[in-house]
């Protein structure tokens, strides 16, 4: 059956099955859901979104390398034509995993990294968190795969970005996409947390600044806003 549409992307939370404790998370993740696709379901759910013609998936979670079967879903969508990669924590995203990413066809991989060490450990509940999200940085360039990050923006890091900037250029990531904080699942319990509408002005001036400085390409993520410079 051919569609007169197609959506553009899918983000696809293959478990909440998770290893970090970010006080923010929107999807309130740590233990796998009750009724989680089973290995044959999630296959046939990728031939759902091939025949759908989806050009782009991005494998989610909770934390994508929890669930055994990813490089099997990775591997079916690539082998229909789809292009993939992945959101990670990092926490287990070893050689061996970013091995098993290239060879599953993996396009790229974005790790979350919240800030400089200690505001990265705090936010992600995880202690030795921001060490080990480097070493994956590094695993993945090994194995041949480009690496990004993604910054979840609170009132917690928001003064740190600029510090930030300078940590990933220097590890040699790849792309930087920059997204605020929504009172969501955990955060809906730390009003500290989210970002006051008055400081969102900051967050587009260091987007545009950052920019200009070139040191690493910068993506405003949607919920930054569309109508803003």
């Amino acid at each position: 059956m051919m569609f007169a549409q197609k959506p553009a992307v899918c983000v696809w939370e293959l478990t909440l099955a998770c290893t970090a404790r970010c006080v923010y998370c929107g999807s309130d993740a740590g233990r796998s859901r009750a009724n989680e696709l089973s290995p044959a379901e999630a296959l046939s759910l990728c031939d759902d979104l091939v025949r759908l013609g989806v050009p782009a998936v991005t494998l989610s979670g909770g934390e994508p390398l929890l669930r055994a079967d990813w490089p099997d879903i990775a591997r079916r969508l690539t082998a229909g034509g789809a292009k993939v990669d992945m959101i990670s924590n990092g926490l287990a995203l070893d050689g061996r995993a970013a091995g098993e990413a290239a060879r599953a066809g993996l396009s790229s991989v974005t790790l979350s990294v919240d800030g400089p060490e200690a505001v990265h450990d705090r936010l992600r509940g995880v202690e030795g968190s921001f060490a080990r999200v480097l070493e994956a940085a590094r695993a993945v360039r090994e194995a041949g795969l480009p690496v990004g990050a993604a910054t979840s923006v609170s009132a917690w890091n928001v003064e740190h970005l600029g510090e930030l900037e300078g940590i990933l250029a220097a590890a040699g990531f790849g792309g930087w996409q920059i997204q605020l904080v929504d009172r969501l699942g955990r955060c809906e319990g730390r009003p500290d947390l989210p970002l006051a509408p008055g400081r969102a002005a900051e967050v587009h001036e260091f987007v545009l600044a950052a920019g200009r400085r070139g040191r690493i390409p910068v993506y405003a993520a949607d919920n930054v806003g569309w109508m803003t410079p």
